[in-house]
């Protein structure tokens, strides 16, 4: 999948994401991960900066793409949505109060290996 962002607010660069595609159930060692053809992808956006978070969820929403996306303020709350529903890519900040982006990945992939975790800075 690979995704185009832009936008005209100060402080968001554009740029191009590419995201491989989801792992078979049997190279995730036998669990199933990813969206099926014609289902959402589930994203979980986590930012303790309100206004980026909204900026990113905005531009994916407006991507034309068939996406669930849910968001969290900092690593705690994203590690207590997670809990409840695995999402297929987690996009995390580093820097965050209460859990910061490296402890919520490696967190997250004791709960499920096969999720794709995006850090950004």
């Amino acid at each position: 999948m690979v995704l185009n962002l832009s936008s005209d607010s100060p402080g968001f660069s554009k740029g191009r994401w590419i995201f491989s595609p989801a792992r078979t159930e049997h190279e995730a060692g036998g669990v199933g991960v990813g969206a099926t053809e014609g289902s959402q992808v589930k994203i979980l956006l986590v930012d303790d900066e309100e206004v980026f978070l909204e900026q990113l969820k905005e531009a994916l929403e407006h991507a034309g793409l068939n996406l669930q996306i849910e968001t969290a303020g900092d690593g705690l709350e994203a590690l207590e949505k997670f809990e409840t529903v695995h999402h297929d890519i987690v996009i995390t900040d580093l820097k965050m109060p209460r859990m910061d982006g490296y402890t919520l990945l490696k967190e997250i992939h004791k709960l499920c290996p096969s999720t794709y975790v995006v850090v950004i800075t």
